[in-house]
């Protein structure tokens, strides 16, 4: 444990040093290292199980398949996971949903689970891919009494209201994605660029 933690720190200061150069030689360079690594996921978590009796689906969006779960009958609620996460993690409200009544509809965002890449391949994605995905979805099942949703899947409801394809009559939103510069900030921090090169990342 003790080595992991030194090797660790010892990678943060080696990249640290090497973006504090290139602050000054090449801030352009940086940046684009460093949107790469703002879109890159994260090692995807085990897949969790689900309850008995949900019917699979798949929906088409402008990059391929997503694909997902549905229970039940009733108005709809969707649930959207977080950014590296998959729909099963919320698995857990599928039956007393689907118990008050409603229709509880899953799915894994693209690049996510069993859902097919998005168009910057199979280990980065972005927000707006979210929303469309989310778009997708809710045009095979309707309208959303409810939407739950996690983290970055709070930006992917946020996004697709503001497209259009997402009505709800209620959002729950656990843990949201307070926006973008705060979490720039924290990135910014973590990795210890300057501003130079933020200025060119935003």
């Amino acid at each position: 444990m003790a080595h992991s933690a030194k090797r660790k720190s010892t990678i943060v200061r080696t990249l640290a040093g090497n973006l504090a150069l290139a602050e000054w030689v090449a801030p352009g360079a940086a940046a684009r290292w460093i949107a790469d690594q703002w879109f890159r996921l994260p090692p995807s978590p085990r897949p969790s199980d689900l309850p008995d009796g949900g019917e699979p689906f798949a929906v088409t969006w402008e990059h391929g398949e997503v694909h997902g779960t549905a229970w039940g009958d009733g108005p709809v609620v969707y649930l959207m996971h977080g950014w590296g996460g998959r729909g099963d993690q919320l698995g857990a409200l599928v039956e007393p949903l689907v118990d008050a009544g409603h229709r509880v509809v899953l799915f894994d965002a693209p690049s996510h689970g069993a859902s097919d890449q998005g168009a910057f391949g199979p280990t980065s994605t972005t927000g707006v891919e979210f929303g469309m995905a989310l778009g997708a979805v809710v045009g095979r099942f309707g309208p959303a009494e409810a939407v739950v949703a996690h983290s970055m899947g709070t930006l992917a409801t946020l996004l697709a209201l503001n497209y259009g394809s997402l009505g709800a009559n209620r959002l729950v939103f656990v843990a949201p994605m307070t926006g973008y510069a705060a979490t720039m900030d924290g990135f910014q921090a973590m990795l210890r660029f300057g501003p130079r090169t933020r200025r060119r990342v935003d």
